[in-house]
């Protein structure tokens, strides 16, 4: 059975909220210290730059989430929209919604992301739709039922995404040379909806699912900095208050609860 589409009503856990704080064409997991392949939009840390590590994140107070202990940095490829003229517009997106939510049971074994994790979800060099259980298109405030693989017309819709990462950890790595290879997805071996850890990463943990919008109605419009939309992809940086993330999982997410969007 596959995984379900990225969806942020899928199980109990939290929402923080943050707000896009800055545009540069770096990426500290990918070309740490250097220029990056295409700009990004980031979100959470507002130190985040090609330089960054755990430490520089963990002692930057600024953040542009609601949760001012949420530490990590988010970024994905800077959106654009295609003008009249056929130029390129870039678009500043509303603010984010990181959904940590849980797919596998039981809820007890749920461990919080370790310290200085990093992980991408998505290919940024996809040359074909991505299965929506990584990548969900869609709209919000209304807009039609378009196939979610790809961004379509909204019509008074606004254009959003959901990139949904992987929820098993290996144990040992923070990190692997194709930045992937250390994390994987949840599986259901049985096909009986209970959703576990595969073998070679038997650690599971939050479900975190990236939840984007744009004021953009016509999808059809869209382009990103990394190439075509099927490019999209987000990468997260772990530099929560390991503590203040202990305490969400173990109160929301192995408590069964949902706790909305929590206070700081």
């Amino acid at each position: 059975m596959a995984v379900p589409a990225a969806r942020a009503d899928d199980s109990a856990g939290w929402v923080t909220v943050c707000s896009f704080d800055h545009r540069l064409q770096a990426d500290p997991i990918v070309s740490p210290g250097e220029v990056s392949a295409h700009l990004h939009d980031f979100f959470g840390n507002r130190s985040t730059d090609a330089d960054s590590t755990y430490g520089s994140l963990l002692a930057e107070h600024g953040t542009s989430c609601a949760i001012s202990k949420d530490r990590a940095a988010y970024w994905v490829p800077t959106l654009y929209v295609q003008q009249e003229d056929g130029s390129l517009k870039a678009v500043l997106p509303k603010d984010a919604n990181l959904y940590y939510r849980i797919l596998t049971r039981p809820l007890r074994d749920v461990k919080p992301f370790p310290r200085a994790l990093k992980m991408i979800a998505g290919d940024s060099h996809a040359t074909r739709p991505q299965d929506t259980s990584i990548v969900y298109w869609g709209c919000a405030n209304g807009g039609s039922s378009g196939s979610r693989d790809h961004p379509f017309d909204c019509g008074d819709g606004y254009v959003t995404a959901h990139i949904n990462f992987p929820d098993c950890w290996d144990g040992t790595n923070l990190d692997s040379n194709d930045h992937m290879s250390h994390m994987a997805r949840s599986v259901d071996p049985n096909d009986d909806g209970v959703y576990r850890c595969p073998r070679r990463h038997p650690v599971p943990v939050p479900r975190l699912i990236f939840a984007l919008e744009w004021p953009v109605h016509d999808g059809t419009t869209v382009e990103l900095s990394s190439g075509d939309a099927f490019t999209m992809h987000a990468d997260f940086f772990n530099a929560w208050v390991q503590s203040k993330l202990r305490q969400l999982v173990i109160h929301c997410i192995r408590a069964n609860r949902d706790c909305g969007k929590p206070g700081t």
